[in-house]
């Protein structure tokens, strides 16, 4: 990454929700965001981080972030705290699907993040089974990636979408 700038990046954290939606505070949350806003600072990151926001508030900001130009900037950082199901996440208010988050990072109406890394970290539940996990042996691997001369990228390329679990798995908190 060789641009003037890191890149943006915003928390987006959730801790309270409306009673209608029946869930729980999420305790702890509010240490996660504070560790991962000093982690993305020290990587010198331009970090700001939202909490208990609607999701209209919430979709508000990430189109307002993905209008923003971001020539000289190596990538943009989207890390969401909630709740979530499979397929689902929570914001405030409501559930939403996840693709909302970066459907408006795409090339062709982000172009000035096209090429570049599009990072987006979700610690949310993706149902209510506990991952019980394995032991694994370390193995050594190599990897070989072709090069081409001329390539075209889709529009969802350079994305990189995280998640905290797999589908129908909790996840833990602090």
């Amino acid at each position: 990454m060789n641009h003037v700038k890191r890149g943006k990046a915003c928390i987006f954290n959730h801790e309270n929700f409306n009673p209608n939606l029946d869930l729980k505070p999420r305790a702890g949350t509010s240490k996660d965001r504070d560790n991962l806003y000093m982690r993305l600072r020290e990587l010198d990151f331009d970090v700001t981080y939202f909490n208990d926001l609607t999701f209209n508030e919430l979709n508000t900001e990430i189109i307002k972030l993905a209008s923003e130009d971001h020539s000289d900037h190596d990538c943009v950082l989207v890390a969401l705290m909630s709740h979530g199901d499979d397929g689902i996440l929570y914001a405030k208010d409501q559930q939403y699907k996840p693709e909302k988050l970066w459907s408006h990072f795409t090339s062709d109406q982000c172009p000035t993040l096209a090429g570049k890394p599009k990072l987006f970290f979700i610690q949310a539940c993706q149902g209510d089974r506990l991952d019980a996990g394995t032991t694994m042996l370390p193995r050594i691997t190599e990897t070989d990636s072709p090069s081409a001369v001329a390539y075209k990228i889709p529009t969802h390329a350079d994305f990189l979408i995280a998640y905290s679990t797999v589908p129908g798995k909790i996840t833990f908190i602090t």
